[in-house]
């Protein structure tokens, strides 16, 4: 890698566009590159500026190509992808348990301000987020010795989105028997059980959720959501008072009577799982309606003061910018009065 590395810096177009990010230029155009190599530009950037990089995609597969071709040049710790699929119907179908993984993973890290590449696919620019300051209060340590409220701990893995069962054997799942809690996270590997002297840790082991077997004794462990929808008490009353508000809204528009019943049985009964405080399948349609402000990854990335590299993206500076080999049939990129054609992407630096 360090030899690939060098070879790429030491290309004079390379050296072009590493003096245009050193002059603080906005935009600069990249063409020519295809397969790997464009992963092996980002990777070579990234250690040679150690500025985290937002790299965009116009689709899932595509960011899940370039987030493996990275994972082989750069520390997989310092790569991270946030999967969205394109369809929300199919996000709702087929809720794959490894692409909510690398997600929350993402949001960690994007949350504790680490420096890294993250690989989003367009469509999850549009996916919202609880605000920054409810994530990071979902967020907890445990320690060897420290003292903990046992119900205050329980509560907290609920609002987290963990689902108390009588045996760990699933990720996003947690237990507690006698002065064990067994909890696991959907980004560990592997379980881990708590065992508690009265109300101090007295030791923390990662176990074989098959076998209950302990496998490996640490020091402290840290445990983010379990869910991407963080709701406390408050959450749920405004929305299902924004539901409430909106149905009644609708329905005045609507002369079919019989649809009107039918959507007004549909959307009462998820009003009242919402007054309830409770969960439902498809609580995710509602998320904008829960907090007093929507945010995004995009938003929450811009927020830190690590500066964005890496675009490939459809905003109001440029128009669709997308890994792609050959020019996008009709559509145009734009900037400054240029045109760019056969484009492969387009290095975009924040300028804080």
């Amino acid at each position: 890698m360090i030899g690939l590395r060098h070879a790429i810096l030491d290309n004079k177009e390379m050296k072009s566009v590493m003096q245009g990010l050193d002059q603080r230029l906005r935009e600069q155009l990249v063409a020519g590159l295809s397969g790997s190599s464009r992963a092996l530009m980002m990777a070579a950037l990234y250690k040679d500026t150690e500025r985290t990089q937002l790299v965009i995609t116009h689709n899932l597969f595509q960011a899940q190509k370039i987030y493996e071709d990275l994972q082989e040049l750069v520390s997989s710790q310092n790569v991270f992808l946030y999967p969205v699929n394109e369809l929300m119907a199919a996000e709702i179908a087929v809720a794959s348990p490894e692409l909510k993984a690398q997600r929350l993973e993402a949001v960690n890290s994007l949350s504790q301000g680490k420096k890294g590449i993250y690989v989003v696919p367009v469509a999850g620019l549009r996916r919202l987020l609880p605000p920054p300051d409810v994530w990071k209060a979902c967020q907890l340590t445990l320690a060897t010795g420290s003292d903990v409220d046992v119900a205050d701990l329980l509560a907290k893995l609920i609002q987290m989105g963990y689902e108390r069962v009588g045996m760990v054997s699933a990720p996003g799942e947690f237990s507690m028997r006698g002065g064990i809690v067994d909890i696991y996270p959907l980004t560990e590997e592997y379980p881990f059980r708590i065992e508690l002297f009265d109300t101090e840790i007295d030791s923390i082991r990662f176990f074989h959720a098959d076998t209950q077997r302990s496998n490996e004794q640490v020091e402290s462990v840290s445990i983010g959501p379990a869910t991407e929808i963080l709701l406390r008490d408050e959450h749920f009353d405004r929305g299902a008072d924004q539901l409430e508000e909106r149905l009644s809204a609708s329905l005045k528009t609507i002369k079919n009577q019989q649809l009107k019943i039918d959507i007004s049985e549909n959307i009462k009964e998820e009003i009242e799982h919402l007054r309830q405080h409770q969960r439902f399948q498809e609580i995710y349609k509602y998320m904008s309606l829960f907090y007093t402000k929507n945010y995004s990854f995009l938003i929450i990335l811009t927020k830190k003061r690590s500066s964005c590299l890496m675009k490939l993206v459809e905003s109001r500076k440029w128009l669709l910018i997308m890994i792609k080999k050959k020019a996008i049939g009709t559509r145009r990129c734009c900037s400054k009065g240029r045109l760019y054609q056969n484009y492969h992407f387009l290095i975009h630096s924040k300028i804080s």
